[in-house]
């Protein structure tokens, strides 16, 4: 079995030779930069929201009790999240 970028002989149960394998597992590349960005921006954006919540936590308005609570626990699950 030929390699099917340079035509070398291929390894065992590969579609590519040795040098043209290695190269073709090195790096992410393709479609896997979005999700790779995602998980980024998913990281920055819970960070930021859970600054706010503790902001407005802190801020001293008087939240009715419910509310504050509720808040408390966004701020529980976005720390749980990430």
């Amino acid at each position: 079995m030929k390699c099917i970028k340079c035509e070398k002989p291929a390894l065992h149960e590969s579609d590519f030779c040795a040098a043209c394998e290695d190269k073709e597992l090195s790096g992410i590349g393709g479609f896997l930069y979005l999700p790779a960005i995602n998980i980024i921006f998913a990281i920055f954006s819970s960070l930021f929201n859970s600054y706010k919540t503790m902001t407005i936590l802190n801020s001293g308005y008087d939240f009715p009790g419910e509310l504050r609570i509720l808040i408390g626990f966004e701020f529980i699950c976005f720390t749980i999240i990430f």
